[in-house]
């Protein structure tokens, strides 16, 4: 009996540690930006100077959260920001930013969106056009240096991100309502995340029973709901990282 006991105990305290990674997963978003010159810090899943590049001509001292990245003759070049990210831990409000950015002699500004970690599932999305169904982020405020220059619904679009993305300045997208500014060295935007798609996953548990001198072992396989994809998400196996491609040019632009 103390054997079985034991193993019930054992079970509950593995059970009990599952759910707590759980909730401790969170998914995260991040303010992007391209200048004029092209200036920029790319979407968080871009291969080459995303959250978790591995590129080799990145810039000596370069992290994705600490600096936006210029051209300087062609060579990839450090300019200082404080870079601000949010971490998603539920429904709620979040603030995303850059403070005291260096241009590299931008003037304007070619692309500002808000990416986030959150996964697209293909019921959220109208397949022909990409718009999410269901908005996970409703709406959004973007303030230059302080100042009030953008609010409203956040629309979302899958392009080929497979992502939550809703961009604030686009030049390459002719339907996105533009807005006059000036050229800003502090960009801030507050939104709101709401209806967070629950990610599931399988899990399997054993439970022992005795009776008398009969003892019986059943497996039951249950849903388990997680908010995120950080430390839970390591034990279920790695994600796929999936580029958004076209979205921010990487390189300078011949003239």
């Amino acid at each position: 009996m103390k054997k079985f006991m034991t193993k019930i105990v054992a079970v509950a305290s593995a059970l009990t540690m599952l759910g707590s990674m759980a909730a401790a997963a969170d998914y995260n978003a991040y303010l992007c930006v391209q200048g004029s010159a092209y200036t920029f810090r790319n979407q968080w899943n871009d291969k080459d100077y995303g959250r978790d590049s591995q590129k080799k001509e990145v810039p000596s001292g370069w992290g994705y959260s600490t600096a936006l990245i210029g051209w300087v003759d062609n060579t990839a070049t450090l300019f200082a920001a404080d870079i601000t990210d949010a971490t998603i831990s539920g429904d709620g409000d979040y603030t995303v930013s850059m403070e005291n950015i260096t241009w590299n002699g931008d003037s304007t500004l070619n692309m500002v969106f808000v990416c986030t970690d959150i996964p697209l599932e293909d019921s959220y999305t109208d397949d022909e056009t990409g718009v999410v169904l269901e908005n996970i982020i409703p709406s959004y405020t973007c303030k230059f240096d302080g100042s009030e220059v953008a609010s409203g619904a956040a629309i979302q679009k899958s392009d080929e991100s497979n992502y939550v993305l809703f961009t604030i300045v686009n030049i390459y997208d002719d339907t996105l309502a533009t807005f006059t500014y000036t050229m800003p060295t502090s960009i801030t935007v507050d939104f709101t995340v709401k209806g967070l798609p629950a990610d599931t996953a399988t899990t399997t548990t054993d439970t022992t029973t005795t009776t008398g001198t009969t003892t019986t072992t059943t497996t039951t396989t249950d849903k388990a709901t997680k908010t995120g994809d950080s430390t839970a998400m390591v034990a279920l196996g790695a994600l796929a990282v999936v580029s958004l491609a076209g979205v921010v040019v990487l390189k300078k632009r011949n003239a």
